[in-house]
């Protein structure tokens, strides 16, 4: 039996969107620990180090600053970082192409997804509560621009005189552009579908419902009625 669930964790382990997510997962480690340490030196609760950190707040304000800039927009980071594994992996099986387009259009798709710049948005869904979303779409975008840019037309656009990356950009425009109108599209529809204001919203919205289901209270009254 355990020979068994080896061999299947074993395949998924060579599974290329998995390994996407850890990598991107362990590419973000940096960013985690300077963020977390942050956190700790901004609540370490020791009343002369706390008067210290009152009476200087310039230190305090550096802190925060870095914290919010870390752990703040902590999905962004994991967003991009899957995406940009996958390309990676993806370029090492098929062949070379422009993988700097995956980040672009996963970190669009991300936003457009959490309702950046919209009136009810807010700054905390960067941070981890959206984290499950920033995998999804990094990996997902990433996915479809892989499979755009592998099938589609290559052909020169310029001399060898111009930088070889402006024509990789150049060749990686019509894929970004469709990426990012697909999700474009699929968020339109499953916000005015069910009139939350963006997608996060309605996954978390959804989550929580299923644990307020789940909830002996709700199971009890449930049986009673039934």
């Amino acid at each position: 039996m355990f020979d068994r669930i080896d061999a299947w964790f074993a395949r998924l382990e060579d599974v290329m969107a998995f390994q996407a997510i850890r990598q991107g997962l362990i590419l973000t480690i940096p960013v985690l620990l300077v963020g977390s340490f942050c956190l700790v030196f901004l609540n370490v609760p020791i009343e002369p180090y706390r008067e210290f950190l009152d009476a200087t707040p310039w230190l305090q304000g550096m802190l925060n600053t870095a914290y919010a800039a870390t752990m703040g927009i902590f999905s962004l980071y994991v967003s991009v970082a899957v995406s940009l594994r996958y390309a990676d992996s993806y370029a090492d099986k098929h062949g070379s192409f422009f993988t700097q387009g995956a980040p672009f259009a996963a970190l669009a798709t991300y936003l457009m997804f959490v309702g950046f710049g919209g009136e009810t948005f807010s700054q905390t869904v960067l941070s981890t509560r959206s984290l499950f979303i920033a995998i999804v779409c990094g990996l997902l975008s990433s996915m479809l621009y892989c499979r755009l840019v592998r099938f589609g037309k290559k052909k020169r656009l310029r001399g060898d005189s111009i930088d070889g990356v402006f024509n990789q950009a150049v060749a990686g425009l019509v894929p970004i552009a469709t990426v990012i109108a697909v999700f474009a599209v699929a968020a339109t529809a499953l916000t005015r579908c069910f009139g939350a204001d963006s997608v996060e919203e309605l996954f978390f919205l959804g989550i929580s419902a299923l644990f307020l289901w789940r909830s002996p209270l709700v199971q009890a009254a449930f049986s009673i009625c039934s």
